[in-house]
Parts: C-alpha cells; structure tokens; sequence
C-alpha cells in the first residue's frame, strides 16, 4: 500500500488572526496560488488572545509622541502601558524590557516604531501574548499547547508544521512532550523568536528538570527570519545548537520578508525559501534515523 503523504499543519502567530473558518484559505492560497494544496489543518487560538489585541492604527487615530523622544523611552513606555493594565507582574515587565532589547538597538526606530514613535499594535500585542503565554496568564498556556496538540493527534500520519512567530514556542513546547516522540514531524519556523535570549532563558526556567533539546518526533528543522523583522532578530536558531540533541542541526535561513510588516506570516509564505521549502517538505520521503 502506498504510503499516505503528509499533513500541512499551520501554527498562527500574537495578534488579530481571519476568522478560524477563512484563515486556512487564505493562506493557503498566498502559498499554493494554482497548485492543488495538500490536506491542510490549523492550530487556531486567536480567540484565546483576542482580549490582548488593539484595533489597528488608522491615520489621524492617534497623538504622534514627537521626534524629540529617544526610540528606548517610547519602547518602555508602550510596554508598561501594555502590561499594567494586565497586572502583570515585575518578572514579566522586567522580561519584556529585555526581549525589546533583544530584538535590536533602541535606534533602530523602524523595527518597531510608526512615523512619530507610535509603537504598532502588532508590536504591543505581541510584547502581551508572549508574556501571557510565558508568565502563566491562569490557564491560557495550557488552553493554547491544547489547541495545537489537538490538531496534531486528529492526524495519524507524517506532519508538517508550518509554525509562526509566538505559534513557534507553542509548537516547540507541545512536539517536546512525551506523548508525540513517535510523531514524524518536518518542522518550519518562520519569524520565531525562540532565538531571542530573553525567550530562551525563560523556556529553561519553565521547562524546569526538562530539558531543551528538539524533540524527538522533529526530523528537520528548517526556520526562516527576515531582515527588518524585530521579532526574529539576534543570534537565531542556529546557535541553540549547544542546548539541544547534536544529532540534528537546526537550519537557519536569512529571507526578504515584503510586506510592509516584516513579520508578517503572508510576506513570509511569500518568499520563494520558504515555499521551496515547504513543497520539498510535502513531498512523500521516508523518516530517517537522526545521525
């Protein structure tokens, strides 16, 4: 009997997402145009975040803060306002101060700032998902990793997990579990900031006795950062070589994201590494052992 071949499993990024019912469409027509698509299923969880989300800035919606204003105080000030309202503890704003230094030089105003120094609500809402999701928001962690390991024990065969942005740390925590080491999964991370040091060091602090190595059910590791993306900036994926099994090398590729957020999941479905790489991994090849 042939051998079925695998499922596209995409894992959504922090901040406002298309309707559950339409998010697989649309995306699947950014990566597959004309091409017939494979089976293709969604880890949704905007609905969980949703309460964290800002509506979208429109022009004369806002008071520009003025030019005279260092980027770093704008930074700071949006990450206080972001996490007060959400009772945030200190550890939590002590951690996003040093995520936003991780993602570049404070003077690098176009990663993450609007003509003005207004701070984008995709920046903000992604300074609160990551810290709900990392600092224990009551049950929201565990609602969010349910989603995705939902979605993968729905599908008995290869899986290949198209992971984005906050999607990328779900996904790495949920495929790490016991439960999926006999999974086969072909892993693509796109704009992770599972590169970010700030990100790492409390992944070691959550995991506890566990330890952060790639999981055994991820036979290939492909993640993708553009530059101009603040979110995936730093040292990358390929230098947590150290922390995790040898036996599998993590590639990291360096891509030009369009779209007017560098972030942004279509800008990177968009670009030919990743659609390559992508339609490679679909393709039917049988599991190799990890030497």
């Amino acid at each position: 009997m042939a051998r079925r071949g695998p499922t596209l499993i995409y894992v959504h990024g922090a901040g406002a997402q298309p309707p559950q019912t339409d998010w697989i469409r649309i995306h699947n027509q950014v990566l597959f145009a004309d091409r017939p698509a494979p089976p293709t299923d969604l880890a949704y969880y905007a609905d969980l975040i949703a309460r964290f989300d800002e509506p979208a800035i429109e022009p004369g919606d806002h008071e520009p803060l003025g030019e005279g204003i260092p980027a770093e105080q704008v930074i700071r000030g949006a990450i206080h306002e972001s996490v007060a309202s959400e009772g945030r503890t200190h550890e939590a704003h002590v951690f996003l101060l040093r995520l936003a230094a991780a993602m570049g030089p404070a003077d690098h105003r176009s990663r993450f700032a609007l003509p003005g120094h207004v701070i984008p609500p995709v920046v903000r809402n992604f300074y609160r998902e990551v810290s709900g999701y990392l600092h224990g928001t009551p049950g929201l962690a565990d609602d969010m990793r349910a989603r995705f390991r939902t979605t993968v024990e729905r599908h008995d065969g290869p899986l290949v997990v198209v992971a984005h942005s906050l999607g990328s740390i779900i996904a790495f925590d949920v495929l790490g579990e016991p439960g999926l080491s006999s999974r086969e999964v072909k892993l693509i991370t796109v704009g992770s900031p599972l590169g970010l040091g700030p990100a790492q060091d409390h992944l070691r602090a959550w995991r506890g006795s566990r330890p952060i190595e790639i999981p055994l059910s991820v036979v290939t590791w492909r993640s993708f950062q553009a530059a101009g993306d603040p979110v995936a900036v730093g040292t990358g994926l390929e230098d947590l070589r150290a922390d995790y099994a040898p036996a599998l090398r993590i590639h990291a590729t360096e891509v030009h994201n369009e779209a007017e957020w560098h972030h942004a999941l279509t800008g990177y479905l968009e670009t030919p590494e990743v659609r390559d790489t992508i339609y490679a991994r679909l393709t039917d090849e049988p599991r190799r052992p990890l030497t």
